[in-house]
């Protein structure tokens, strides 16, 4: 289920078309993070949570967004699409593999 969540809000990222929609996106992003996080912490060992945060290896990729729109928004949509990105890919690998399993 946070998987499909955390899709679900990175697509919207991906096109919404205002400014408003991404502040919202936005926070919708931090507050699915903060519950992963959240679960983490209870669920699994102690491990799964700093890795689930770890985005040192990921790249940071810039998108393209046509229209008009206020100083420095495109760039926190591209923080918050690899942010996701990021994420998603971490939980993946923490559901996959029982590294991280409760101890």
């Amino acid at each position: 289920m946070f998987y499909v969540q955390g899709v679900s809000i990175r697509n919207a990222a991906l096109y919404c078309s205002t400014d408003e929609q991404l502040e919202a996106i936005g926070a919708s992003g931090n507050s699915w993070a903060q519950t992963v996080d959240a679960w983490l912490k209870s669920h699994m060992n102690a491990a799964a949570e700093p890795r689930f945060a770890d985005h040192g290896a990921q790249l940071s990729l810039s998108f393209s967004w046509a229209g008009n729109h206020k100083p420095d928004v495109k760039t926190m949509r591209d923080n918050i699409i690899n942010n996701l990105a990021g994420d998603l890919a971490n939980l993946q690998l923490i559901m996959h593999t029982n590294e991280y399993d409760p101890e």
